[in-house]
């Protein structure tokens, strides 16, 4: 299965056949929370193939500031319905794993591959 990295908007993408990753900001506060939703919003308005048929939002090195992460967050689930994808969350800090399941959002399993989070340890 063939990935894809890139940039968009401010937010790292790893697209594959049939799921969509996508890297959040490290900080999520009101002064960027309107960015990254315009971010997530166009990117999921893009034709993503006909095989993906999920997003995982990853949120393992990003802290939410203020009430406006969990906003952005819920408006990404209800952007997604229509669309028929989705949107499941990665995290390792039990914080954001509270703010992302009061957002209606599902943990994504993990893969069994090589974790990004080892390599700095």
């Amino acid at each position: 299965m063939a990935r894809r990295q890139e940039q968009f908007m401010g937010l790292t993408i790893h697209h594959s056949a049939d799921r969509l990753v996508v890297e959040f900001p490290a900080r999520v506060d009101r002064h960027n929370a309107s960015a990254v939703l315009n971010g997530l919003m166009r990117l999921l308005n893009i034709p993503l193939g006909r095989d993906c048929c999920e997003v995982v939002l990853d949120l393992r090195d990003t802290m939410f500031m203020d009430e406006t992460g969990p906003r952005v967050l819920a408006a990404v689930r209800r952007g997604a319905e229509p669309l028929h994808l989705q949107v499941l969350y990665r995290t390792s800090d039990a914080r954001t794993r509270h703010i992302a399941r009061a957002a209606g959002l599902t943990p994504a399993a993990e893969p069994s591959r090589f974790d990004r989070t080892m390599a700095t340890r």
